[in-house]
């Protein structure tokens, strides 16, 4: 499956618990605010996500072309993990764009882990970057570069066993560590995919 949301169709988009895996693009979104959170694209041949949107939080990519790219826009990426892309990992691409990302595992992606290019931006903090180098990303005091230690990334269990991934996440309100990368995998998904729209408009599902 392949999602595309088009651009003006939807001004506010959620889109939950989803799979999107052997395609061109796993999700595609030139325009609409919204969040993709737990979901999963892998194994797409050019990009996991080319996204407009305003974030990416705990999800799992993986296995594509490259993983996040994101162009002329504002997109926040939370607690992802981004594995194993043949180009990069995450890609700020275009006249101004930012990516902002923070408690996210980046590794073993082929050209660059995270990239900016043009006049775009990619910055943040409390990420675990490993086996792969970066291209103008500005990082974080608090970044680390070790080895997350997955029980068994080939069959896709991105649980990191290395405790400074465990424990090396922005602490949350009370002062607690917190884990780096995707918290819910696969076998933790309870309910089925699903898609909330703020104000319908035109939204495509390619099978």
């Amino acid at each position: 499956m392949v999602l595309k949301l088009y651009p003006g169709a939807l001004e506010i988009c959620f889109i939950l618990n989803c799979k999107s895996h052997g395609n061109n693009y796993g999700f595609y979104g030139t325009g609409a605010y919204g969040q993709i959170d737990r979901c999963q694209a892998y194994n797409n041949d050019d990009y996991g996500m080319r996204v407009k949107i305003t974030s990416v939080t705990n999800s799992i990519i993986y296995g594509n072309g490259t993983g996040i790219h994101s162009d002329n826009y504002g997109l926040q990426v939370l607690n992802c993990t981004v594995y194993n892309n043949t180009t990069y990992g995450v890609r700020a691409y275009g006249s101004g764009g930012i990516i902002y990302i923070h408690n996210s595992i980046v590794t073993s992606n082929g050209t660059n882990n995270l990239r900016s290019e043009s006049t775009s931006t990619i910055m943040g903090d409390y990420n675990c970057t490993y086996d792969g180098s970066n291209s103008g990303y500005i990082a974080g005091a608090n970044d680390i570069t070790e080895d997350p230690d997955f029980v068994d990334a080939g069959n896709a269990d991105f649980r990191p066993r290395n405790s400074a991934v465990l424990r090396g996440g922005r602490p949350d309100l009370a002062g607690n560590p917190t884990q780096m990368g995707a918290i819910l995998q696969e076998y933790q998904f309870q309910t089925p995919g699903r898609i909330r729209v703020g104000n319908q408009g035109r939204l495509a599902v390619f099978r």
